[in-house]
């Protein structure tokens, strides 16, 4: 009986290890999926594969949605009011970075042409960067352009569609 008890809780302390150590894990229950499709709505939850990922990234700190705040729902009002609502190229007197729409930070990301991008924590796999003035979108070490795995309009470095203001 003792070695029975000793294995059992050898087992309990090696699995609940195991699971403290484990990344977050990437697929969920039917009401964690729930449970983020309502927070998430129109900016889609975000699903990946944990070995896929860069070695640089965090798989415990990545964003719940996809999307960013300012894309969608800003398109959508801007196609309705007929005026630009993806991203267009910032102009050459643009700076290098800046606090934009709704107080998230963009970046330039092809050094001064025109192509930008929304800054996200964990080189770009976390939360977006939020803001409230210019100088807290200097970019710092660990942060990076909007990645995803799955489709993400608001991922990436581009020049097509709207401007970050």
């Amino acid at each position: 009986m003792q070695f029975t008890t000793s294995l059992l809780l050898a087992l309990q302390a090696t699995f609940s290890l195991t699971v403290l150590a484990s990344p977050a894990p990437n697929v969920a229950s039917a009401s964690s999926i729930a449970k983020l499709e309502a927070e998430c709505g129109a900016l889609h939850v975000n699903s990946y594969n944990a070995t896929d990922l860069p070695a640089d990234v965090d798989p415990t700190h990545i964003r719940h949605c996809v999307e960013h705040p300012s894309g969608s729902a800003l398109e959508a009002q801007a196609a309705e009011e007929n005026t630009l609502g993806k991203r267009d190229c910032v102009s050459s007197n643009t700076g290098q970075y800046g606090c934009g729409r709704g107080g998230y930070c963009w970046k330039r990301c092809d050094g001064n042409g025109g192509a930008w991008c929304w800054q996200a924590e964990n080189n770009g796999w976390g939360n977006w960067l939020k803001c409230t003035s210019n100088s807290q979108c200097a970019p710092a070490s660990g942060w990076g352009c909007g990645q995803s795995q799955g489709d993400c309009d608001a991922c990436g470095c581009s020049c097509g569609g709207g401007l970050p203001w």
